[in-house]
């Protein structure tokens, strides 16, 4: 290894110290106080991408100008080498960051003494330290990819998908295949227009490389690679491609997980795969929790309609007498009561076809409001009601609408103590019209939509849930909301 030396004092000091640079494995540059290089070994000039002899013979700005284009952060560079020369006396020990490629170097300078313990110089040392480096990130990743756990199966494969982004600086996708399309299950990295993408077919993506070979696969630089070189992303510039199989629990390949950028400059190889096939592997359980916990909940599904099937009857049982008491009360008392009953009743039933219609929330309520007036009054309970002008129609189906609202009226009726308010408040909003019903009731109820309630009425209870369950055929909902005292209830419908 040859090593360049500029003359030095005495006889016989260039020659040991061109042996001793010679002899290292490692980058070495020897400089005066003045920052002036005296000695540098051939490494040094590898790492770095210069002549050894154009470093000794050239002076410190232009030695610096030399090596700055594979500095990672020139600032903090500049900065350092200032302090260290402004101090003979420093002992530094520390990481440098190269691009163009990419590496990381162990860098350590100290000063360089006479006999007399006065510095004369510096010397710097430089270890290619890139393959550690990368060994340790591995093991630290795999170390919190270890730790990740959700309850939610796809929280915990889109953390693990997350972190190979951020793992890489790059861009991370988990595709599932579906016969020729690959669908994006979720990506990891910045925001990119692939995320809009419901994914890909697999002759139009990098995919297929992983896909043929059902083993992990390195696309350092797709432009030179005759089985990529002419999809659509080489064209784009997305030119490295790292891909491994996802497979189910018996070891059928279902999908891929892999990373796509444009630095083929920055090599992976063997150690890379196996991080990937690792974090793979844990996807791959995550995936298949998630298969079963979609099965189990279609299980509980069933068997609950089935229990639901069978508790009809004894829904029935209690909503009989109920219904057979307000319907012998209005006979006696209101007879224009039997209407609102018989609506109540309908509001129950699903109907065979659903009629949806642009229609006013607030006319429906309007006409709601009409039916159940002298019941307000007689339950001395003051109706409050703010309306944003010119709200936007909705589509729903008006009749059972009306029913909806009747079914909240009347449970505000029976719950509302006399001098009680029922609160009513309509707006638009986020391209929703939204209703708030709220009311004085003394407790609030727990699971109010729970069609078996045993606080209430039975034809109260089962009120509230058809109300919801009508709400969901315009495409709203209606949730209640919890407070210490009385009920509110809010309902949203998407505007038409």
């Amino acid at each position: 290894m040859t090593t360049v030396v500029r003359q030095l004092p005495g006889s016989d000091a260039g020659t040991v110290l061109g042996g001793v640079l010679g002899a290292v494995d490692f980058g070495v540059l020897y400089t005066s106080l003045d920052h002036t290089a005296l000695a540098c070994n051939v490494r040094f000039g590898e790492i770095f991408g210069i002549s050894p002899e154009r470093v000794v013979d050239s002076d410190p700005n232009e030695v610096r100008a030399m090596v700055r284009r594979r500095i990672a952060d020139l600032e903090d560079w500049t900065t350092n080498l200032d302090e260290v020369y402004a101090d003979p006396e420093r002992i530094q020990k520390d990481r440098l960051q190269l691009v163009h490629p990419p590496a990381v170097l162990q860098r350590i300078t100290a000063p360089v003494y006479d006999r007399d313990g006065k510095p004369v110089g510096r010397i710097w040392t430089f270890q290619d330290i890139t393959i550690e480096d990368n060994r340790h990130r591995i093991r630290d990743s795999l170390h919190e990819a270890s730790l990740v756990f959700e309850a939610d199966p796809s929280l915990a494969y889109r953390r693990l998908t997350e972190l190979v982004a951020r793992h890489y600086d790059s861009y991370s996708f988990l595709s599932i295949r579906r016969n020729d399309f690959m669908e994006f299950r979720c990506l990891g990295g910045p925001p990119s227009p692939a995320s809009t993408m419901k994914g890909h077919f697999i002759r139009d993506s990098y995919c297929q490389v992983c896909v043929s070979a059902n083993s992990p696969v390195i696309v350092q630089d797709g432009r030179r690679d005759a089985r990529t070189s002419k999809l659509l992303p080489v064209q784009l510039g997305v030119t490295r491609y790292m891909g491994v199989p996802v497979r189910d629990p018996y070891g059928k390949s279902i999908g891929t997980l892999c990373i796509l950028d444009g630095r083929s400059d920055e090599i992976l190889g063997p150690e890379d795969l196996s991080f990937m096939s690792q974090i793979a592997v844990r996807i791959t359980g995550e995936l298949d929790r998630e298969e079963r916990e979609n099965a189990m909940r279609h299980d509980l599904e069933r068997v609950q309609s089935r229990l639901i099937q069978s508790e009809r009857l004894s829904v029935a049982s209690a909503l009989g007498p109920s219904i057979a008491q307000e319907i012998r009360g209005a006979l006696a008392e209101d007879p224009a009561w039997l209407e609102t009953i018989a609506d109540r009743l309908l509001s129950y039933e699903r109907p065979r076809e659903t009629r949806l219609s642009r229609v006013q929330l607030s006319e429906v309520l309007d006409r709601v409001l009409a039916r159940l007036e002298t019941r307000f009054a007689e339950c001395e309970i003051e109706i409050e009601r703010q309306e944003e002008p010119g709200l936007p129609s909705i589509h729903a189906d008006p009749v059972r609408l009306e029913r909806a609202l009747l079914n909240l009226a009347v449970d505000a009726l029976d719950e509302t103590p006399p001098g009680g308010t029922y609160r009513l408040r309509l707006w638009a909003e986020s391209g929703q019209v939204r209703m708030e019903a709220s009311d004085d009731r003394p407790e609030t109820p727990l699971d109010p939509f729970d069609p078996f309630r045993q606080d209430v009425p039975a034809d109260v209870a089962l009120g509230l849930h058809a109300a919801r369950e009508i709400i969901r055929e315009s495409g709203g909902r209606l949730e209640a909301v919890p407070r210490p005292k009385g009920a509110v209830y809010r309902l949203e419908i998407p505007a038409a």
